[in-house]
Formats: C-alpha cells, structure tokens, sequence
C-alpha cells in the first residue's frame, strides 16, 4: 500500500478526544451547548425555526445559527 494511500485511510479513521469522545472533522473537541429556538410565522410562506446556542453573543449568533422550516423538526420524546 503506498504512503499516500495509508496517509487516506487514517485521514478516515475514528479519532477520540483526551476524555475518549469524538472529535469534530477539523481535530477539534465537540463540545455540548444548550441551544434556544425561535419560531418566526410566515403569512404567505411555511413557518421558519432558528436555532442558536443560548450563550451566543448578538455577534455570534450572526453565524453560528440553523434554520429550517418547522416542519422539518421532530419531537425528541415522541421520536424516541
């Protein structure tokens, strides 16, 4: 197997942080936060979610935001 070949699958392989959990795809820790959401109705167009981490600043949130339609979102309990 050639280097660069070995080099690409260790690229794809599971990788833990210090504490044994997944790291993100840039070698990062994935950190948990508590998300907020705000449901914003449209008159002439489907109902829009937003979700942002509650600790964001006016700033952050700028780009560290989701949204969707509100269809698109589930339940957590009646999904489990």
């Amino acid at each position: 197997m050639s280097d660069s070949r070995r080099e690409a699958e260790a690229d794809r392989s599971p990788r833990e942080t210090t504490d044994g959990g997944p790291m993100a795809a840039d070698g990062g820790e994935h950190r948990s936060a508590a998300l907020q959401s705000r449901v914003v109705a449209y008159a002439d167009g489907p109902d829009r979610c937003t979700i942002f981490p509650v600790d964001a600043s006016r700033d952050e949130r700028m780009s560290t935001w989701l949204t969707a339609s509100v269809d698109a979102f589930v339940d957590l309990e009646r999904t489990r």
